[in-house]
């Protein structure tokens, strides 16, 4: 384990947190704060996703010329910015028609879907870049065990939170994720 497989397992195990936290909460997010049905809520979702696939194919592309750790810093930062604001979007449209807050909010969404899927190529060239021949199926091995453990604890603290404080707490906890994911970034490209 070097310190640039320990960055990428630590970058790993956040991203997935924050992804699945995000994944989580967005359809119980948009119902609590509009009043919206649950099928109306799951076409925010569906927004993120969308958002998400598009810019993956992007961000990969990308990946491939220009700084890596850099485009990694602008995507969580990105992600922290309109994950955290999630917050404040229903306080700030609520006296607009509920339908008219729901498109927002799946435009907001398909943002977010936009800046977190774009950090995935990202970390994939860097572990690509990090295996070497005679390990790489180990390296992700553990990276992967790495993505299912942030898997399935983001929606578990977060969803404490969500319990204590509304679903709408969970948001700008995950933003301090992606500010941590930022310091990750910044740590890769200062190793290089």
């Amino acid at each position: 384990f070097s310190r640039g497989t320990l960055l990428l397992f630590a970058m790993t195990l956040l991203l997935s947190t924050q992804h699945r936290a995000i994944q989580t909460f967005t359809t119980s997010y948009v119902v609590a704060e509009t009043g919206a049905s649950v099928s109306l809520g799951n076409l925010t979702f569906f927004t993120l996703l969308l958002g998400g696939s598009l810019s993956s194919l992007w961000a990969g592309d990308l990946a491939d010329r220009v700084s890596r750790p850099l485009l990694g810093v602008a995507t969580a930062v990105a992600t922290a910015a309109l994950v955290g604001a999630t917050l404040l979007v229903p306080d700030l449209l609520g006296s607009l028609p509920v339908e008219l807050v729901l498109a927002v909010l799946a435009v907001w969404f398909a943002l977010i879907g936009v800046t977190t899927y774009a950090s995935y190529p990202v970390k994939n060239a860097l572990i690509s870049a990090e295996a070497d021949a005679s390990y790489s199926g180990s390296l992700f091995g553990v990276m992967q065990t790495a993505s299912a453990l942030g898997s399935a604890g983001g929606p578990a603290v977060f969803g404490s939170l969500a319990d204590r404080w509304g679903v709408a707490a969970a948001f700008p906890a995950i933003a301090v994720v992606s500010v941590v994911l930022a310091v990750l970034f910044v740590l890769l490209a200062r190793r290089d």
